[in-house]
């Protein structure tokens, strides 16, 4: 993380705990800083906390507790400077949220409303046909710019998402769980065009996975977390089986939830690694 720590940093938390209004703590006190042109993964199971940590990034989620800063935002954000932020940081999600009834092209141009106004997104220019058409061409969708997104596969859906984000001309793409509802094949190349054009544009990605064998290949950090504490943050080189043994280890993989097998708690540790490492 060393080489990182010498780059600009992008998005910042100081601080930074979610208590909801009936009681729950999603995340714990938290302070994280992510880098210029850094490929970052959050990991961890369901309810650990990595979507909430995520909203708080593009101050969707407002902290109970601490601070979110960046290169934008200078004090306590005020609700123009949170537009700013916002504008700064594209969002990739689950879902794809795109519009169905509308075009790949038209998908992406809606990209670009924050920067150049709803009328302009909706009546776009020839300028900016062609500067969403590169960005679908980047993720090898140019093709299929006039298709109707309820026409494309998930995956390609996806794919749109990406480009959607990247009209924006972020400095950094937030994405939550991108490929949970791919197949592991289809995870794995969408994940890999995706750090290739963050890493080609000098993106800055935090990426929400619970899939450990993506965030080994494609992360340059992982983060990981366990009932919305950080419990692990170090190069993906450094992620071993002990490691997502503490991240997991409230999750459903140690009683068999990943392998069909069920195995006691007091189970011997080794063991368990070898279980919730066959798991992922």
């Amino acid at each position: 993380m060393e080489d990182f720590e010498r780059r600009k940093t992008i998005l910042e938390l100081e601080d930074v705990s979610v208590t909801f209004p009936n009681g729950m703590r999603a995340l714990k006190p938290s302070s994280l800083k992510f880098y210029r042109g850094e490929f970052a993964v959050l990991l961890g199971p369901s309810g650990s906390g990595k979507s909430t940590l995520l909203r708080c990034l593009n101050l969707l989620q407002e902290p109970t507790t601490g601070r979110v800063s960046s290169p934008w935002i200078s004090g306590p954000a005020s609700e123009s400077s949170a537009r700013v932020h916002r504008r700064r940081i594209g969002m990739v999600f689950q879902q794809h949220q795109l519009v169905l009834s509308m075009t790949a092209l038209d998908n992406v141009m809606a990209g670009m409303a924050g920067s150049c106004g709803l009328f302009r997104a909706v009546f776009p220019s020839d300028a900016m046909r062609i500067e969403a058409l590169e960005c679908l061409d980047r993720v090898g969708l140019a093709g299929k710019a006039m298709n109707r997104a309820s026409e494309l596969s998930g995956g390609e859906q996806q794919r749109v998402g990406i480009a959607r984000a990247l009209a924006q001309k972020p400095d950094a793409i937030l994405a939550d769980e991108p490929v949970a509802s791919l197949d592991p094949a289809r995870a794995s190349r969408l994940m890999g065009l995706f750090k290739k054009i963050c890493g080609d544009s000098g993106i800055t990605a935090v990426v929400s996975l619970h899939q450990v064998s993506l965030a080994r290949e494609f992360a340059d950090r992982i983060v990981g977390l366990r009932t919305g504490e950080i419990v692990f943050d170090a190069p993906a080189s450094e992620l071993d089986d002990s490691a997502v043994l503490e991240i997991y280890a409230d999750s459903a993989a140690l009683s068999g939830g990943g392998t069909g097998a069920r195995r006691s708690p007091a189970a011997p540790r080794e063991a368990r690694e070898r279980e919730l490492a066959g798991a992922f």
